[in-house]
Parts: structure tokens; sequence; C-alpha cells
């Protein structure tokens, strides 16, 4: 395998125009990324208007750590490693959903996964009003429609 100053580096270009220098291994990572190098794209920098400099740092971070992680074949300390990366982020809503939307796009499906059970893990215990709380959902039930539904499915508010 190469050498790090032997690799092959690309220019990642965020919404608020941050640019992020990122190894090709760790770049294609994501399959949004790696379909636009295939297609030729990206020779002064890979635009993704979809995400910004704070989310891309994060994104990066990630992706580094995969792409060096399986060239080295260590799935053990991969995995605490993820589990550290999403220690620093689940407590941080906004972040969390950051990392979500751009794993979407960017199609970067470890990242996804990881993301979105860590928040399925978050809220599993939570009652109807604490997810609308979370999800900033407003309530627009009535009370008697809510009683009504409290009544009618009993045993899921158990």
């Amino acid at each position: 395998m190469a050498s790090c100053s032997e690799e092959k580096k690309l220019i990642l270009i965020s919404s608020d125009n941050q640019r992020f220098e990122v190894t090709e291994d760790a770049a294609r990572m994501s399959e949004t990324i790696r379909n636009m190098i295939e297609d030729g794209l990206g020779g002064e920098g890979i635009p993704l208007p979809n995400v910004d400099s704070k989310t891309l740092a994060k994104v990066l971070e990630f992706c580094n750590r995969h792409a060096a992680k399986e060239s080295a074949d260590n799935a053990q300390a991969l995995k605490e490693a993820d589990h550290h990366y999403i220690e620093s982020v689940k407590h941080d809503r906004d972040v969390m959903f950051s990392l979500i939307s751009a794993a979407n796009y960017l199609t970067i499906k470890e990242l996804l996964d990881l993301t979105c059970y860590t928040v399925a893990d978050n809220i599993k215990d939570f009652s109807p009003e604490q997810v609308r709380q979370f999800f900033n959902i407003e309530n627009d039930f009535t009370e008697e429609e809510e009683e009504e539904l409290r009544h009618q499915y009993a045993w899921a508010f158990q």
C-alpha cells in the first residue's frame, strides 16, 4: 500500500466554501463522492452544497478513521473508535441530525446506520410528549382526541 504522502488527495468544498483535503480512500466511503470521482468530477474540488463545514469535519473524522482502520483490518478497534465518536456527539441533537442528513446525502451507509441507531436508542423509552419535543413536532391532537386514543390503544401506553 502507498504511504500517506503518496496517497491521492481530493478537495471537498462545504456549503460555506471551506475546503477540506482528504484521501481518496476516505472520500470513497461516500457513494455520492465515489460516483463523482468515477464521473471525472472534482479536478478543482468537489462541491458539497448540502453539508456545512462543521458537519463535514465530523463526517471526515469518521471516514478518515474507517478508511485507515479498514486497511489495517482491525474490526474491534474500529468498533471502539465508533463508540467513542458517537459518544462525543450523541447528546447534541442538532449535531446528530446534521450528521444523519449529511450521511444520507453523501450515502455513507455506516455513518447513517450508526447515527440513526443512536437516535433510536436515545428515544426508545421516551413518552409521546418527549418524542414530540425531541423532534420539534407540534401536538395537533385536542385533549379529547388524545384521551380517546389513549383509551383505544391503552396497551401501547402501559
